[in-house]
């Protein structure tokens, strides 16, 4: 995959540090890298959001003590405006974007 991956030009980077699973390093024949990084991102959070129920009732303790902090994690970058939809969504992935690039830079 990957040697066809480089015949087709998909790669857009090859640093190591960014392959973490949250940094686009491919384009698809139709997308930009930053173009699949933002939809994953986008849909990524609400389906972790999905999840929070069956938590919830798996380890309801665990759930109320930590519930704020998985929120804080899961919507990084978000802001008030931005989840009542009075804000961009790409302002907000951008400051995801940020966030995970101090992230990387602290590893």
């Amino acid at each position: 995959m990957t040697k066809d991956f480089y015949e087709r030009g998909l790669i857009i980077n090859e640093n190591s540090e960014e392959y973490d699973g949250t940094t686009a390093v491919v384009r698809t024949d139709h997308l930009t890298a930053e173009a699949v990084e933002f939809l994953r991102w986008r849909a990524e959070r609400w389906m972790k959001l999905r999840h929070l129920p069956v938590v919830l009732f798996h380890s309801p303790w665990f759930t109320l003590r930590n519930g704020p902090k998985m929120l804080a994690h899961i919507f990084r970058g978000a802001t008030i405006k931005s989840l009542l939809g009075l804000e961009d969504e790409k302002k907000a992935f951008e400051r995801y974007r940020a966030i995970r690039r101090v992230e990387r830079a602290y590893v």
